[in-house]
């Protein structure tokens, strides 16, 4: 894993309720957010969020933005 070193930046910049932030590949993305869907269907909603710790909604919201920076992120070409 490499750790890139980035511009200071508060972080109440980035959200009210961030408490970190950390550098991602489009790949890693991806596998959260198939993990969501996996977790989504393998577990019923009654016990969700005992289980995973949000409610099926928040997984399904969390999802849907996770899918969006992927389509709407590019890898540069070389």
């Amino acid at each position: 894993m490499q750790f890139l070193t980035l511009p200071e930046r508060p972080i109440d910049d980035v959200s009210p309720d961030a408490v970190g932030a950390f550098v991602v590949t489009l790949d890693e993305i991806a596998v959260l957010a198939n993990a969501i869907s996996q977790s989504r269907l393998a577990i019923d909603d009654w016990e969700f969020s005992s289980l995973v710790g949000i409610e099926p909604g928040e997984a399904d919201q969390m999802k849907k933005a996770l899918v969006h920076v992927l389509r709407t992120h590019h890898t540069p070409q070389t």
